[in-house]
């Protein structure tokens, strides 16, 4: 017997709202997107993306892929694909390819050195997160996901985690998002004047419901010390090959401030 079987024993009109539908795969293809992002240190009215390497985050310029592979690298040995490696041993990066469909591919980690991928084709990453470990349970150091040269990280999973907090998304081809519910907090030593303001920002047309050239802002609030948790009632619409992230910036009394974000959304072919 399944969960939403024993409901509908135990309840004569049970309400199953849509997110659990999704959670329980009894909603067609539709799936649960959830982003985290964290920034370690804000200071002034700089304005950051909400990813745990800070300042801005930089998508792949229009043209660069499909053609070029990435590469996966750690700061310590540990973060080995062998039996000795006690950090992540794999990791899995979710991706779309040039024509926006989404695809995986997981990297068997070597520690220092650094390991190419497979995939040429990777256009936007989506997710990065460890896919084995070892007897530690948690990155051994810093893991990067970059292009050949180093430079630019497109994500990275920091010492002590299994994920990253990157809140960089694209919707893959053939989908909309419904972002439904949004969270921001932030923690500074000094907080009497100072503030972070959040912005989820896409390069989103919302009348003509296409990607263009340049950000909108789709989504703002402000926090000070605190947390703040909000639940749309009418869910932002993203379509498909949408990019987004989530920005923050502080004012003049902002000093080392640390911040979290995350978005929850459904994913739906259309």
């Amino acid at each position: 017997m399944g969960f939403l079987d024993s409901i509908n024993i135990q309840n004569v009109h049970p309400t199953i709202d849509m997110g659990t539908m999704i959670a329980c795969g009894q909603y067609g293809t539709a799936e649960i997107v959830h982003k985290m992002g964290f920034n370690e240190s804000i200071t002034g009215a700089n304005q950051e993306d909400m990813w745990t390497q800070g300042a801005a985050y930089e998508f792949p310029a229009t043209g660069t892929y499909p053609g070029a592979k990435l590469e996966v690298i750690s700061g310590s040995a540990d973060d080995d694909g062998s039996p000795a490696g006690t950090g992540v041993q794999t990791v899995k990066i979710g991706y779309l390819d040039g024509s926006g469909v989404q695809k995986s591919e997981t990297v068997t980690l070597n520690g220092t050195t650094a390991v190419e991928t497979t995939a040429t084709d990777i256009w936007r990453v989506n997710s990065f997160r460890a896919a084995a470990v070892g007897t530690g349970g948690v990155a051994a150091g810093a893991i990067t996901l970059q292009e050949l040269d180093n430079a630019p990280v497109f994500s990275s999973i920091a010492a002590g985690q299994t994920r990253a907090r990157n809140m960089a998304y694209t919707v893959p081809y053939g989908k909309a998002l419904l972002i439904h519910e949004i969270s921001t907090s932030s923690a500074a030593a000094t907080i009497e004047k100072a503030f972070l303001k959040f912005t989820l920002r896409g390069n989103l047309n919302e009348g003509a419901k296409t990607a263009v050239g340049f950000d909108f802002p789709l989504w703002e609030g402000i926090v000070a010390g605190t947390g703040w948790q909000v639940k749309l009632e009418e869910p932002i619409y993203v379509p498909a090959l949408v990019d987004l992230h989530m920005v923050v910036i502080g004012n003049a009394a902002t000093d080392a401030a640390a911040a979290t974000a995350e978005w929850r959304g459904y994913l739906v072919s259309v």
